[in-house]
């Protein structure tokens, strides 16, 4: 798992914690090592289950094609189970609740948004590489907004921020949106342009 950091300031001496803040920092962090190693197996609470159902289908989905940020984010729901366990387990709690795989998520979510900027290549925006590949991973058809935000961004991204993006992504040539009539709103999304 790989995140990434951009340097705020320039602290050649490190933060400045006081000899008791890491102490007390310590002192936890053995309190919860201790209790985790009398832990068995660990089982979802009901409302931790029915989010981890749901968020599930998105992390199987494989919307980074076959490059270099592919196999960086590849097995997505086995990294967000132990990243699940371990917020459970610094917590002191032998059960997955909500709040942990939540943790899991923003984490994992980080480290995707990680992955798209480290390694996701050319246009110096992450999140319009990562549109980018998802749009020519679908095909022909290419990609209906809701799945853009849903699939490619884990409703993680604003709808006005995914209609900017789609923007960019046409502005760069060879892609257009296109539109299909529906019994009540038209379902609108975008596509690689044939021969492109």
């Amino acid at each position: 798992m790989f995140t990434g950091s951009k340097r705020s300031k320039l602290l050649p001496d490190g933060g400045c914690l006081s000899e008791d803040e890491l102490k007390a920092l310590g002192a936890e962090l053995a309190e919860a090592l201790g209790a985790a190693q009398t832990i068995g197996r660990m089982d979802r609470t009901p409302a931790a289950r029915d989010y981890w159902h749901d968020l599930y289908p998105r992390l199987a989905a494989d919307h980074a094609g076959d490059g270099p940020v592919a196999q960086v984010i590849a097995r997505a729901p086995a990294q967000m189970l132990r990243l699940s366990v371990t917020a459970a387990l610094l917590d002191g709690s032998d059960v997955i609740d909500l709040p942990h795989v939540e943790a899991a998520e923003a984490l994992w979510s980080y480290a995707e948004d990680s992955a798209w900027y480290l390694f996701g290549g050319g246009t110096s925006n992450p999140d319009l590489d990562r549109l980018k590949t998802f749009v020519d991973h679908a095909g022909g058809d290419g990609a209906a907004r809701k799945s853009i935000y849903v699939e490619c961004f884990g409703k993680h991204r604003s709808s006005t921020q995914v209609d900017a993006l789609v923007d960019q992504l046409i502005k760069l040539g060879g892609y257009e949106e296109w539109s299909s009539p529906t019994a009540g709103r038209p379902v609108k999304g975008v596509r690689r342009i044939k021969g492109q």
